[in-house]
């Protein structure tokens, strides 16, 4: 009886060890968990060149804890899906109605896009996958950081100008979490489907699209004038290309004679002159100046090319002596 009683109480001992061992490990594997945080800013980009913005680099840091004792090292399968996309790819920066393409890429020579782990959360494109990244563990933590690379797209000289944004806080956006007993992978992100953690990704992108104008304008050439007796008319013009949907006026400056009124401008061949005249229409009865509502040129910027011409006139009656005569006129563009 005694032997039976010791018998029967070494067997309960070993069976209460062996439940709370396993107790004991399962609270530990579930408690890891990792938070992510990463702003791609492209800052202020031109759309009125037509081509794409230049790489911009976006680091993603990643932080895990409360790690498993045993654990030498996790696996954690990154995803970054469309954001507030409404179509992808590519993905989009939104500012109200408006949209402006981008794309992140996990090379600074952008040719690999970043997509995600269809295992996981709905893929982001059927051509691209997300990151795997091996992260050491210590003491129950450990942290990781990884670069991706940003571009809005060129052939967007339509985008209007705004700021835009896009928030990564859809389901595609999210990373997956394996603890390793060592510093090799045990899962193979895409593959492995157990003992995973999700964790969304605190991820966002900024762009700046800038009201923008340039202009470019043709020499006013009267050619050899041989008389007086009538008035000389010629016409040039001058390129102005705007951001979409952008005001502007366009004014031109009174010359080297600081001339107030549009139709005394004055060319010079040294200390004689030639008076003439700058006009915005061909009957050469609406003067050009650069006083903004009263003698400038206003419009509309479409993100193309608009051609303005620019009448002048040198009037009759005028006595200069023979000499090359020029002037030189400012083009101002107010927006």
């Amino acid at each position: 009886m005694r032997i039976g009683e010791l018998l029967a109480g070494a067997l309960l001992f070993f069976g209460a060890v062996f439940l709370s061992l396993t107790i004991s490990s399962g609270k530990a594997v579930a408690a890891m968990s990792c938070s992510t945080s990463g702003v791609l800013s492209f800052g202020v980009v031109d759309v009125l060149s037509g081509a794409a913005s230049p790489a911009q680099p976006s680091t993603i840091s990643i932080i895990c804890t409360g790690a498993n004792p045993n654990a030498v090292s996790a696996t954690v399968c990154l995803s970054i899906g469309a954001g507030q996309s409404t179509s992808w790819p590519p993905r989009q920066l939104i500012s109200g109605p408006k949209t402006l393409l981008f794309e992140i890429y996990k090379d600074s020579s952008l040719t690999t896009v970043m997509g995600s782990w269809s295992a996981y959360v709905p893929a982001y494109s059927a051509t691209t996958t997300g990151l795997s990244i091996l992260i050491p563990i210590t003491s129950g933590s450990g942290s990781a950081s990884v670069t991706l690379y940003g571009s809005v797209l060129g052939s967007q000289q339509s985008a209007g100008v705004g700021t835009y944004t896009n928030n990564f806080t859809d389901v595609s956006t999210s990373l997956e979490t394996f603890q390793n007993p060592n510093l090799s992978p045990v899962a193979i992100c895409g593959v492995s489907t157990q003992g995973t953690k999700s964790t969304a990704v605190s991820f966002s992108a900024s762009a700046t699209v800038q009201a923008n104008c340039s202009v470019a304008a043709n020499n006013l050439n009267f050619g050899n004038i041989t008389s007086f007796g009538t008035n000389i008319d010629a016409q040039t013009t001058m390129s102005l290309t705007c951001s979409n949907g952008l005001p502007y006026t366009v004014g031109l400056s009174g010359g080297s004679s600081g001339a107030t009124d549009p139709t005394q401008r004055k060319m010079h061949a040294g200390s004689d002159t030639i008076t003439y005249g700058l006009y915005s229409n061909s009957a050469r009865s609406a003067p050009w100046g650069d006083l903004i509502g009263t003698n400038t040129v206003a419009g509309t910027g479409n993100a193309s090319a608009q051609s303005l011409t620019i009448f002048g006139r040198v009037y009759s009656g005028q006595t200069s002596p023979v000499g090359s005569y020029s002037d030189v006129i400012a083009v101002t563009v107010t927006y």
